[in-house]
């Protein structure tokens, strides 16, 4: 088990060898056509965050119809399994989820919450395309 953020950096290394780190204990990685970032909180906190861009409300016709099924999926769970979306500065809309590193037993947890992740932010990028 996993019990602290280096051991965590060193789990996520290993188990993803193209993960780029971009500094700070942020790494980034490019699956199925999105850029996952995932962010340790401090060194201090076992917390880290998965991120990721489902897209940009600049291409979306009806904008507030979609921000209304992000509010219901943060409020109710609705196809987000407890992620939370929201509005970027740069006026698009993510998927964000708090995690801690103690979940993680092995690479085998890991990939299976990373590939859980990913399938939801496919999920909102096909919902938000309904909204386009």
């Amino acid at each position: 088990m996993i019990t602290d953020i280096s051991e965590f950096k060193r789990l996520i290394k290993d188990t993803y060898p193209d993960m780029v780190e971009t500094g700070n204990g942020v790494f980034s990685l490019s699956v199925e056509s999105m850029i996952l970032t995932i962010a340790c909180v401090s060194d201090e906190s076992n917390t880290i965050v998965f991120r990721a861009k489902i897209d940009s409300l600049d291409n979306i016709k009806r904008a507030g119809d979609l921000s209304k099924a992000a509010l219901k999926g943060n409020f109710f769970w609705s196809g987000t399994d407890g992620a939370k979306l929201s509005i970027g500065p740069d006026n698009a809309l993510y998927l964000t989820e708090l995690r801690s590193v103690e979940e993680f037993l092995d690479a085998a947890t890991l990939m299976s919450a990373v590939d859980e992740y990913v399938n939801t932010v496919s999920d909102w990028k096909i919902r938000s395309q309904q909204y386009a």
